[in-house]
């Protein structure tokens, strides 16, 4: 079970970008992701300079989950059109709403690559990320102009 814990730690730091050694070996595509929307969104979507905060569960098609930052209490905040976080979060932030779930589908190769990450995730084994928007911060840059009414 330790080793399970040690990759879920892994896949959560290669979707928060970082290299934990056993992540893919490049990054990946979101371009190549399949995005479906469900959940009850509601506001304005989120725009650049936003920080939204997310929770997310990665599993592999199978069902075997890999990461679940609800249940460890990690829920991770990335700023959107930061070019320092993985794009793969650009991707699948763009255009978000609070309370919007979305399901991404990504192949190996644009994540652990034909080696995987023994004993968790297998060679050659795509993966399913589905990721919970919980807040969107504006930015001050994005926030909508104060009223200009008369009262």
């Amino acid at each position: 079970m330790g080793s399970d814990l040690i990759v879920a730690f892994k896949v959560g730091l290669a979707l928060m970008g970082v290299q934990p050694g056993v992540a893919a070996s490049k990054p990946v595509d979101p371009r190549a992701a399949s995005i479906q929307e469900g959940g009850s969104p509601v506001g304005l979507p989120a725009k650049p300079g936003d920080r939204v905060t997310v929770e997310f569960v990665v599993s592999t098609m199978e069902g075997k989950e890999i990461a679940n930052s609800a249940k460890r209490g990690l829920p991770y905040t990335v700023a959107i059109g930061d070019p320092a976080s993985n794009p793969f979060w650009q991707t699948a932030l763009g255009s978000c709403r609070v309370g919007m779930e979305r399901k991404i589908m990504f192949s190996a190769e644009n994540f652990f690559g034909t080696e995987g990450a023994p004993p968790v995730v297998p060679a050659d084994t795509p993966l399913l990320g589905i990721i919970r928007i919980v807040r969107i911060v504006r930015s001050a840059a994005a926030a909508p102009p104060p009223s200009t009414a008369q009262r």
